[in-house]
């Protein structure tokens, strides 16, 4: 019986984790991995002086729900992002990513002051943003829909005619008539 033969044989693992303190302890069993296993903590790699975008932005990730330091850290990634990514396109996505975990991040905040953590002229631009009140809209469209059921069916509308004209599937419509 043959195994498998990796065409490279020097191979190694990477674990990434955000502070060396995380690291926990390995199982004895284990340790025939150590000389194959790289270890990165993201909070050593802030302190090199040319820090990659990627690096920083997995330290945005992982970075503690502190306002003061999320926001220079993101503040610091959106120059960078500026200043060395060229195509219009990746850039948009990266910073709308960068807005996405800081949004994620503090959930609590209002637009304004995110906006201000950020030092953006307007959050309003993101993707995010624009997915979110696209979403609110339709919910909102929904549910003023789902509000005028009994007023149709007060009017003598059967649940095919109120079905038409709200733009509903017939048991979406026979749903909220009982209630």
């Amino acid at each position: 019986m043959t195994q498998y033969e990796p065409p490279n044989k020097q191979w190694y693992a990477i674990v990434i984790y955000d502070r060396r303190s995380r690291e926990g302890t390995f199982p004895p069993y284990l340790n025939v991995f150590l000389p194959v296993l790289r270890r990165f903590y993201l909070d050593e790699l802030a302190n090199t002086p040319d820090q990659s975008l990627s690096v920083g932005i997995m330290r945005l990730i992982v970075q503690e729900k502190n306002k003061k330091k999320t926001g220079e850290l993101a503040r610091q990634l959106i120059k960078q992002t500026n200043s060395q990514i060229t195509n219009a396109v990746f850039k948009e996505k990266v910073l709308e990513f960068i807005q996405t975990i800081v949004i994620d991040k503090f959930v609590n905040l209002s637009r304004e002051e995110l906006e201000a953590m950020l030092e953006l002229e307007s959050i309003r631009k993101s993707k995010v943003y624009q997915e979110a009140k696209e979403e609110g809209i339709q919910e909102g469209v929904l549910e003023h829909k789902l509000k005028m059921i009994p007023i149709l069916s007060e009017l003598g509308l059967t649940i095919e005619q109120t079905a038409e004209r709200l733009e509903l599937d017939v048991e979406t419509v026979r749903q909220h008539s009982k209630q």
